[in-house]
């Protein structure tokens, strides 16, 4: 986790001097200590990375495929003439035990345009959408896939927290 919160930092900073990989170190160690102490995982497994951080890499280049996709979506919704908003509120219960993994599969929905997470009530999530077509497929999406893939295998091993 350390070392993807460094990646991070790097990039988002553009540059690579000796200053900003002290402070990127710092800021990175404390966010390892609060994903710790918000996961309930150890210490040791949260600097030294597990196989997972390549999932949610991978969850993250997902996220912001999905992101783009949904903003074109929402630019052709509210430009077309004509056409008639219908918003949605659903509810569906992903097959996700971590409440780690759950709270970041609503704030995933929240950032991708045309729906917010309005709730998230024990492993049910409240979501409105702007449109009937943006909730459709979204309990069986790439993402929430992803998401019940790292947390069924997080589960079967010992040590993963909660």
């Amino acid at each position: 986790m350390f070392a993807l919160f460094m990646i991070l930092w790097i990039v988002f900073n553009g540059r690579i001097t000796l200053e900003i990989l002290i402070i990127g170190a710092i800021v990175s160690f404390l966010l390892v200590l609060l994903t710790r102490r918000m996961s309930g995982e150890k210490f040791r497994d949260v600097m030294l990375g597990k196989w997972e951080v390549y999932h949610y890499l991978g969850y993250l280049f997902r996220l912001v495929g999905e992101i783009a996709v949904s903003s074109w979506r929402v630019i052709v919704l509210v430009l077309h003439p004509g056409r008639e908003v219908k918003p949605k509120l659903f509810y569906f219960e992903p097959d996700i035990e971590r409440e780690g993994i759950r709270v970041l599969l609503a704030n995933s929905i929240t950032l991708t345009p045309g729906t917010i997470t309005v709730g998230l009530r024990g492993r049910v999530l409240h979501v409105h959408s702007l449109d009937p077509s943006f909730s459709d497929g979204i309990e069986t999406s790439d993402m929430v896939r992803t998401l019940e893939k790292i947390d069924h295998r997080c589960t079967q091993r010992e040590g993963c927290g909660e």
